[in-house]
């Protein structure tokens, strides 16, 4: 592909979702498009485990009560940086895929309601991730119209 090749010509080929009558081919072209962006992750998948959110302050509180006990007189800001270096180098690798992982959640989350007409917006405003905002899109609008269904009969009689 040439590097020149503009993403917002690509994002405006992409036409808004109006309803069920363009739900298929918008959500074929869309996963295409988040795919290509690395951004298909989240809406398939749960959120990588991250415990240096909660095991880490953990561990500094732990430092920290350990300083007390020392009864330590140390330059506090120096120190809390060499604390929280040490209580997250255990996660640190967790911390960062979950980090790259909630990049592409919010590019996913952006990239569809930009594609989104004002009144399926209106009524897909309460969600809030891309897993549920594309699972509530699919539950809403993949069911088929009646007159697909009736023609689909139409053409199974005529066989």
């Amino acid at each position: 592909m040439d590097s020149s090749y503009d993403s917002s010509y690509e994002k405006a080929r992409i036409p808004l979702l109006k309803g069920t009558e363009d739900y298929f081919s918008w959500s074929r072209v869309m996963k295409a498009r988040l795919n290509r962006l690395k951004a298909w992750s989240p809406i398939v998948s749960d959120p990588p485990v991250n415990r240096g959110r909660t095991k880490a302050p953990i561990t500094l509180a732990r430092f920290r009560e350990q300083f007390d006990q020392l009864d330590l007189d140390l330059d506090t800001n120096g120190w809390n940086q060499r604390q929280w270096d040490a209580a997250y180098e255990d996660y640190k690798e967790e911390i960062r895929e979950f980090n790259e992982w909630q990049d592409k959640e919010k590019m996913a989350l952006s990239e569809i309601i930009e594609r989104l007409s004002p009144t399926v917006l209106t009524r897909m405003n309460r969600y809030s991730t891309p897993k549920t905002l594309w699972e509530a899109l699919k539950q809403a609008y993949a069911a088929p119209l009646i007159t697909e269904q009736l023609q689909a009969l139409q053409n199974l009689l005529s066989l």
